[in-house]
């Protein structure tokens, strides 16, 4: 049975395809195949100028492919070198400046700009702001998601404060709903009006939705969310301003999230934080019986 092209995606035969290249395994602290799907990548840390290992890999992959009767193509195979010293290590493979892999857009500089505008193109925003704020620059609270997840949204004439509910696909069935909240408080606001004006709002949420999930995220500058809804876990301990934490990420949940900072968007003085999920199902939670 030859297959010269790709499956189409739907078909019997992707899966069989996918399973069949999982055999081909390399995993290292300097070097790993990182695959998903169809898709492969090597990833390669080069240091000192020593690139047996990267190269070792790619050519134990390519013998692997001639052995089981794969053929490479080499023309959507691309190589991204985050160096400027370092040349391209594959003379067949086109080197780029950006790529994207599984909906990210990665570039040799590691600036997400690239990334972000093309979410905000895909994504639907909405950023309001009420004219009781007074403010025409600073400050501001926006929410990127899928326009079919969501149904409803309210604000807050004293608190920035966006929120809304929506029902992401594939969502833990434990949950009816997930209902975001993002926040800015300025740094000469009433702290303690803008906690208890925080505080009244996620109590109507969970009054409202009981069996919903509840984010609130945003920079709090010196507000503590815990000292008025002490049941909410915070997510991010790092920096993510000048050696200081302003912004934050609540839970319910205890450990559900571990944030890792990345480098800022565009021209934002604050770091962005990638939140990796740890949180586990219910039903995953419970023994089996």
């Amino acid at each position: 049975m030859n297959y010269s092209t790709g499956a189409p995606q739907g078909t019997v035969i992707s899966p069989f395809l996918s399973s069949y290249k999982s055999d081909f395994r390399h995993n290292s602290e300097s070097c790993h195949l990182q695959k998903f799907s169809d898709d492969s990548m090597i990833v390669g840390c080069i240091q000192g100028g020593n690139t047996s290992e990267y190269q070792t890999a790619m050519d134990n992959f390519v013998t692997w492919c001639e052995l089981n009767h794969l053929q490479l193509n080499v023309g959507k195979t691309k190589e991204l070198v985050v160096d400027f010293q370092n040349p391209s290590l594959c003379e067949k493979v086109e080197i780029v400046e950006d790529y994207k892999y599984l909906g990210v857009h990665i570039d040799n500089k590691l600036d997400w700009t690239l990334n972000s505008t093309a979410l905000y193109k895909k994504g639907q925003s909405r950023l309001y702001r009420t004219m009781e704020s007074g403010k025409t620059r600073g400050g501001g609270v926006c929410l990127m998601v899928n326009n079919s997840w969501c149904n409803s949204t309210s604000i807050s004439p004293n608190l920035e404060l966006l929120t809304i509910k929506c029902r992401p696909f594939n969502f833990p069935q434990e949950f009816s709903s997930v209902i975001v909240s993002a926040v800015y408080i300025p740094p000469r606001a009433d702290t303690d009006t803008a906690l208890w004006e925080l505080y009244e709002d996620l109590t109507l949420h969970q009054t409202q939705h009981r069996d919903a999930a509840l984010i609130v995220t945003g920079d709090f500058n010196s507000a503590n969310l815990k000292r008025t809804a002490p049941n909410f876990h915070k997510h991010i301990t790092c920096s993510t301003r000048g050696g200081r934490t302003l912004d934050y990420f609540y839970t319910q949940f205890k450990d559900c999230y571990k944030a890792q900072s990345c480098p800022p968007f565009g021209k934002s003085d604050h770091f962005a934080i990638f939140l990796m999920p740890r949180y586990k199902q219910r039903l995953k939670q419970e023994s089996p019986v």
